[in-house]
């Protein structure tokens, strides 16, 4: 009965005799060294860090002493107390040391085991005696603490986020609800947070970086928030912090909050240094005070809609809730749910627009362009749609998605009589060119026969290129290919120049805003200008897009631009009508005229070639 006990309630525990030989062993012991019984206790454990002879016959000197047991085979350390009991014997009860908790896998051994225990206090209630009632009155009555303390253990477990340590849904849920019991309209209020592309985090670096991200982010929230509110981990990579109290010094609550996300998304100005890797973190924020007869789930809604709206209007990265932003954001919601349903079931379906030669006026290459017609929701913006795909961390997907299905078109339904694929022009995300992206290129090229430098990958001239060193590597692999790399909207962002100098840019596209603007802006006219004498002092050809008169189409061919695409020259159409513009001029049905009877705005006038084909 009394072994029994003390398996139960001390699974790490050995009793000895009075000359020091192994009698018995706690579970937890057996599991580790279950040959030692019968041994002397100084042949199994060498080392011994406290102040007792292990080689010396066990004395009243080691009582109560706390000592770490070094055992050999396997390498482990048990910390913990000698207690003498009345037939001459020895208990050694404690427990495994924390500073072996990283081999918990080595040994077979759960986390939980190395957590630190009030087990090893108060051992004086298993002073052995003859009594058999008293001795197991009090193993039970011990044993009674040991199952109050494991229920504050599990309590524990159950309310804590395993990897961070900070509050988990469920006890952030509980706390939100009561507080909601008491409170009154605009007493408190939730804060969601979320890491930006986070999935590109662990794509580039590796999951350990990224759980260290996560416990980085923690720990940054908990510093912001202090003992103003509670910071919780919901899952992934979703934060969420409840404010209850305003801040030291700040009566109104909102003014508190406006300073906490100040400080919570100061996290976003440099890169971090995580396990020897520089990591851009960026946290968007949330926010949605409390409104009477709201229900806990519906304001953790409303600060995610919140924050989703400021990450999607790109106006700043908090976002407090508004009603009437709602609408967009659950549209945006159902698209990310149906997506990847909607790639792997080809409903994204593919267009081609042409692009002329400006001075024959002939097709020379198709833009791709992707178009979703929603079941529920009808013609769903290209533009929404990928925001959605990068959002949601679909983009590769869909990236991958449309190159594969552009060569298929343009394999078996834009060649040529003679068999000559026509160049395609292809968006890519800066998300999507990672290492594993020209490998696919590379692959889907040789399986459908296409020629590389047929193929052009456009990349857009935005913030979201953060890895410059990786996007350069990765380009310059695609530019080694024979792939042509474009810069798209060039002159839109803020790097152009710095772009055009790290980058393989083999050509250059002209935003459509500079075009719809040159005819009645003299600073988009000497934009254009600008652009094109840079594009033609490097040798790279120009492509304008949103051509959508006479006018600009004379404009740009005399301002010196090689190429031309908009709505003037086709529209985007199926592969079966762009196929029909192949080797036509256009737009259709058009001639030779006087370019001279084209009539500019006066600030726009020029010397006009009089052989200029309209």
């Amino acid at each position: 009965m009394t072994d029994r006990l003390l398996d139960t309630i001390l699974p790490f525990h050995l009793t000895l005799d009075g000359r020091g030989t192994i009698t018995h062993l706690g579970p937890s012991v057996r599991g580790l060294v279950p040959d030692i019984v019968g041994r002397s206790i100084a042949d199994v454990v060498p080392h011994v860090a406290g102040d007792i002879e292990i080689d010396a016959p066990p004395s009243d000197d080691w009582t109560g002493q706390l000592v770490h047991l070094r055992f050999r085979q396997p390498e482990f350390t048990l910390r913990g107390e000698f207690h003498r009991h009345d037939d001459g014997g020895w208990l050694f009860a404690g427990a495994l040391d924390p500073a072996d908790a990283h081999r918990v896998n080595d040994l077979g051994l759960r986390p939980s085991d190395f957590a630190a225990s009030d087990l090893t206090m108060d051992f004086s209630m298993l002073k052995w005696t003859r009594d058999s009632q008293i001795r197991e009155t009090r193993l039970a009555l011990l044993q009674l603490r040991r199952s109050i303390s494991e229920g504050h253990e599990l309590r524990e477990r159950v309310d804590t986020d395993a990897l961070t340590g900070i509050a988990n849904r469920n006890r952030f849920l509980d706390a939100v609800n009561e507080v909601m019991a008491t409170a009154t309209a605009g007493d408190f209020c939730v804060l969601m947070i979320d890491i930006d592309r986070f999935k590109a985090i662990n794509d580039l670096n590796g999951h350990h970086v990224g759980d260290a991200a996560l416990v980085h982010v923690a720990r940054h929230l908990a510093w912001a928030v202090g003992d103003n509110g509670l910071v919780a981990r919901l899952g992934g990579d979703e934060f969420a912090v409840l404010v209850t109290t305003p801040t030291e010094g700040i009566a109104d609550l909102r003014l508190a909050v406006d300073q906490l996300c100040a400080d919570i998304v100061a996290l976003n100005l440099d890169p971090v240094s995580i396990i020897d890797e520089r990591v851009s973190i960026r946290l968007s924020v949330g926010v949605a005070f409390f409104k009477d007869e709201e229900a806990a789930g519906d304001l953790l809604r409303h600060a995610d809609v919140a924050m989703y709206s400021a990450r999607a209007a790109d106006d700043g990265p908090v976002g407090v809730f508004d009603p009437l932003a709602q609408h967009e954001l659950e549209l945006r919601r159902s698209l990310a749910e149906e997506l990847e349903s909607a790639i792997a079931d080809n409903a994204i379906q593919l267009q081609f627009q042409p692009i002329v030669d400006l001075r024959t006026r002939r097709v020379v290459k198709f833009e791709v362009l992707s178009r979703w017609r929603h079941p529920q929701h009808g013609s769903v913006p290209p533009d929404l749609f990928f925001d959605v795909a990068e959002q949601c961390h679909l983009i590769k997907q869909l990236d991958r998605y449309v190159i594969a299905r552009a060569l298929d078109v343009g394999r078996t339904r834009l060649a040529t009589a003679t068999s000559e694929v026509p160049m395609l022009s292809v968006n890519v995300s800066a998300l999507s060119l990672t290492d594993d992206l020209v490998d696919y290129i590379r692959t889907t090229l040789h399986e459908r026969h296409y020629p590389a430098n047929r193929l052009c990958v456009e990349v857009t001239e935005t913030s979201s290129i953060t890895d410059m060193h990786r996007t350069s590597r990765v380009l310059h692999e695609l530019d080694a290919l024979g792939i042509v790399v474009s810069l798209d909207d060039f002159g839109t962002g803020f790097s152009s120049l710095t772009y055009l100098h790290q980058l393989p840019i083999g050509a250059l596209k002209i935003d459509r805003s500079f075009v719809a603007d040159m005819l009645t802006s003299r600073k988009a006219l000497e934009l254009v200008r600008s652009i094109l004498n840079v594009a033609q002092s490097l040798g790279l050809p120009v492509v304008a897009e949103g051509i959508e008169t006479i006018e600009q189409c004379v404009m740009l061919q005399n301002l010196g631009c090689d190429q031309g695409q908009g709505y003037y020259f086709a529209r985007p159409a199926s592969a079966e009508a762009a196929s029909e513009t192949i080797g036509r001029m256009l737009p259709f049905g058009s001639s030779e005229v006087d370019p001279t009877r084209v009539v500019f705005p006066p600030q726009t006038s020029i010397n006009l070639d009089s052989s200029v084909k309209l």
